[in-house]
């Protein structure tokens, strides 16, 4: 029985590629080294174990509305912007076509719950100006600001990253152009006590929404539904 391909590459790698070292003293640290093994950090997966490893589930054997809703975004969305070098038996695209959006139901679904989470929230940037908490009025603000931007991801059937990127991804959604100046004059509104906030805001998504993604009669009553 030959060697693994972790021992291979403990003993064949380089000690350092492009100045940075390939040994790591920890999870995250990397440190030089001058003799092998190197203790390298690459991970070996069949597609199956992979996928079972990553996101609690094998899409090849099926993907229940239960695996839909419990997987994180983010890990969807690296499924689908990681690049692919070699494929020769097309699983892992195969498996990538499957996870590239919700199914009709699920994404009524979470569009409903989307527009509730937006919904509830609403009055409370007034609310909390009304009685002098300032601070709450702008947590709120925020809030729905990320709400909102959320909801255009969803519009535009695009999982949303992690917080480092969510914004930067936004930035290159379809409605930003639209969307985008008015989110970046809530902190104004917030600060001139202009708690007539949902005028330029709510109307304006909706409009957005009906008009740059639009849905037959069919769907529309489907989400309908979900938001009863």
């Amino acid at each position: 029985m030959g060697d693994s391909v972790y021992d291979v590459l403990s003993k064949k790698l380089p000690f350092a590629f492009k100045g940075f070292s390939t040994h790591f003293v920890d999870d995250y640290l990397m440190g030089n080294i001058s003799k092998y093994p190197i203790i390298h950090r690459v991970r070996t997966h069949s597609v199956d174990s992979y996928f079972t490893h990553y996101i609690g589930f094998n899409p090849a054997n099926g993907i229940s509305e239960i695996d839909w809703l419990r997987t994180p975004e983010q890990k969807l969305r690296t499924i689908q912007s990681g690049k692919i070098f070699h494929d020769g038996l097309s699983a892992l695209q195969e498996i990538k076509n499957k996870l590239k959006w919700y199914p009709d139901d699920i994404w009524y679904y979470i569009l409903a719950c989307q527009w509730r989470r937006i919904d509830q929230e609403e009055p409370f940037v007034a609310r909390c100006g009304d009685v002098g908490n300032e601070l709450g009025s702008r947590v709120v603000a925020s809030r729905q600001v990320k709400e909102i931007m959320h909801l255009c991801f969803y519009l535009e059937k695009e999982f949303a990253p992690y917080s480092k990127w969510f914004g930067t991804a936004f930035s290159r959604l379809l409605c930003a152009r639209t969307i985008a100046p008015i989110l970046n004059n809530f902190k104004r509104i917030v600060e001139q006590r202009d708690w007539d906030i949902s005028v330029p805001l709510r109307p304006s998504v909706r409009i957005v929404s009906i008009s740059t993604y639009p849905m037959d009669e069919n769907h529309r009553r489907k989400l309908l539904t979900f938001m009863k």
